[in-house]
C-alpha cells in the first residue's frame, strides 16, 4: 500500500502542467546561472593568468641595480578561482582576489567594483547555489502544500481510508513521494555538476558533501510542507504558514542575525585602522618609541654587534638592514592591528555558528562557501599566504642591498613565485561537522511532527 500511495503522489503531481512548468523555469534559473558564473570565473582565470604571466615578465627583466628599488617597483599576486567558485560566489566580491607586494606598505586586498545595485543584491548575485537556496524552497511549498489537505477538501481522503490506507500508510506516503520530489530536483544540480568540466575538477568528495547537504536542505521544506498540510484543514492556511516560514528563514533571520553580529561587534573605518597603524609607525606601539629613537637604537645595536665606531665603517650597508628592520617593525604593526579586525570578524561570525541551529538556510549557506572555496576561512588562508610570500620578498631583496652587491635581471629570475593551495577537503569536511549536525537535526524537526500528527490522528481514531 506504501508504494501505491508514493507511486499516485508522484503520478498526480507529474500530470500537473505547474509542476513542468516550474521544473522548466528551475532549470532555465539554474542553467542561465551556471553560465552567466561560468563565463564570469573564465574570464577572470583568463585575465588573471595573463596578468600573472605580464606581471613575472616585467620582473624578471627588471632592469634596476638597487633590490630597494625593486622592492619599490614591486608586483602582483592573485587568489586563483576555485572550481566552484561559479557555483557560490560567497564573500569573493567583497573580498577581492588580488594583491600588492610593495616597499614599506602592507596593502590589503583590492575587492572589485560591484557592478549591480538596489534590490537585487538583498539575494547576492545570480548563481545555481542562490537559485537552489532561495527558488528552490518556495518551488517545493508550492507543490506540496495540499498534498493531504487536497484529498480532505476533494473529498477523496475517505475513499482512501476505504481502501486500506491507514493513516500511517498516508503520511509516510506522501512524505517519501515529497522527499523523492525533491531529490528529482536536485538530480538536475548532479547533472550540471558533472556536465561541466570545470566543476568536475572539484572531485567526487567535494560534490558529493555538497549535494548531501542540499538534499538535506530540500527534505527539510518537503516534508514541512507535508506536515502542515496534514496539521491544518485549509489549504490557504497552510500556504500562508509555508510562505511565512519560508519569509522568516530566508530573508528575516539571515539579516537579523548580521544586524545583531554588526551592533555588538562593530569594525572601524578604513581611515581609523589607517590613523592608528600610522600613529603607531610614528610613535612607536607602545606610544612612547617614536621613529627616530628606534632608528637610534637600531644603529647603536648595530655598532655594538660588530664592534664599530661608526656607520660607514660597517662591513654591511646599514641602511639596507634599518630599511629591514623597519619592515618587520611595520609587520609588527599590522599583525596587531589587523589581528584585532580578525578578533572582531570572528565574534561576528560566531553569531553565524549560533544561527545555523536556528536558520536551516544559514546552516546550507556555510557548507555551501566552505565547500566552493568561497567562505572566510578560505579568505584568511589566502591573506596569510600573500603576507608570508609578501615578507619573505621584500626580505629577500633588502639583504641582498645589505651585501653591497649590484644585482642583474639574473638575480630577479631567481624569486620564486607565488603558489597558493586551498584548504584540504578533509579539513574542511571536519569544520562543517556542526553545520551538517545542523541539518540533520532540522530535518528532524518535520519528522517529529509527522510522527506526533500520526499518534494524534491514531489516538482519535480509537
Amino acid at each position: 500500500m506504501l508504494k501505491t500511495i508514493i507511486v499516485k503522489e508522484l503520478r498526480i503531481l507529474f500530470r500537473q502542467r505547474t509542476v513542468f512548468i516550474a521544473l522548466l523555469v528551475l532549470l532555465l534559473m539554474m542553467i542561465m546561472a551556471l553560465i552567466t558564473s561560468q563565463h564570469s570565473y573564465r574570464l577572470l582565470r583568463k585575465t588573471q593568468l595573463e596578468a600573472d604571466k605580464q606581471f613575472r615578465h616585467e620582473w624578471e627583466t627588471l632592469d634596476v641595480s638597487n633590490p630597494h628599488g625593486a622592492a619599490h617597483y614591486g608586483t602582483y599576486i592573485f587568489k586563483p578561482p576555485s572550481a566552484l567558485s561559479s557555483f557560490d560566489k560567497g564573500i569573493e566580491y567583497f573580498t577581492g582576489n588580488v594583491y600588492r607586494i610593495e616597499a614599506h606598505k602592507q596593502h590589503g586586498f583590492q575587492a572589485p567594483p560591484v557592478p549591480l545595485s538596489g534590490n537585487y543584491l538583498r539575494f547576492g548575485h545570480l548563481t545555481v547555489a542562490v537559485v537552489l537556496q532561495l527558488f528552490l524552497p518556495l518551488l517545493l511549498i508550492f507543490l506540496c502544500f495540499d498534498l493531504y489537505t487536497g484529498e480532505r477538501e476533494q473529498g477523496t481522503l475517505p475513499m482512501l481510508r476505504l481502501q486500506g490506507a491507514g493513516t500511517d500508510v498516508l503520511l509516510a506516503g506522501k512524505a517519501l513521494a515529497a522527499v523523492l520530489l525533491a531529490i528529482f530536483f536536485l538530480c538536475w544540480l548532479l547533472l550540471l555538476f558533472f556536465a561541466d568540466t570545470d566543476i568536475r575538477q572539484a572531485g567526487i568528495v567535494t560534490l558529493s558533501a555538497i549535494l548531501l547537504a542540499y538534499i538535506l536542505y530540500a527534505a527539510f521544506f518537503a516534508l514541512l510542507g507535508v506536515a502542515a498540510s496534514a496539521a491544518f484543514r485549509q489549504s490557504g492556511t497552510v500556504l500562508m504558514f509555508l510562505l511565512g516560514t519560508w519569509l522568516l528563514f530566508i530573508i528575516l533571520l539571515p539579516r537579523i542575525m548580521a544586524s545583531a553580529a554588526e551592533r555588538n561587534a562593530p569594525l572601524p573605518s578604513q581611515f581609523a585602522l589607517q590613523k592608528q597603524m600610522s600613529d603607531a609607525e610614528k610613535f612607536g606601539l607602545d606610544g612612547k618609541s617614536p621613529r627616530a629613537l628606534r632608528v637610534k637604537q637600531f644603529n647603536d645595536s648595530l655598532l655594538r654587534h660588530y664592534h664599530a665606531d661608526s656607520l660607514k665603517s660597517l662591513p654591511v650597508n646599514a641602511d639596507a638592514l634599518l630599511m629591514q628592520a623597519g619592515e618587520d617593525y611595520n609587520e609588527r604593526i599590522y599583525e596587531k592591528y589587523m589581528g584585532r579586525i580578525d578578533s572582531l570578524i570572528v565574534q561576528q561570525n560566531r553569531y553565524q555558528l549560533y544561527g545555523r541551529f536556528l536558520d536551516p538556510f544559514i546552516a546550507l549557506r556555510e557548507i555551501s562557501m566552505a565547500l566552493a572555496g568561497t567562505d572566510y576561512a578560505h579568505t584568511i588562508r589566502f591573506q596569510l599566504a600573500a603576507r608570508q610570500y609578501r615578507n619573505d620578498f621584500i626580505r629577500r631583496l633588502n639583504g641582498k642591498l645589505a651585501e653591497g652587491e649590484i644585482v642583474s635581471a639574473d638575480f630577479y629570475r631567481q624569486m620564486p613565485p607565488f603558489t597558493y593551495s586551498p584548504l584540504a577537503i578533509t579539513l574542511v569536511l571536519q569544520e562543517l561537522l556542526p553545520a551538517y549536525t545542523a541539518l540533520l537535526l532540522w530535518l528532524c524537526i518535520p519528522v517529529a511532527w509527522l510522527l506526533f500528527l500520526h499518534h494524534r490522528k491514531q489516538s482519535s481514531c480509537q
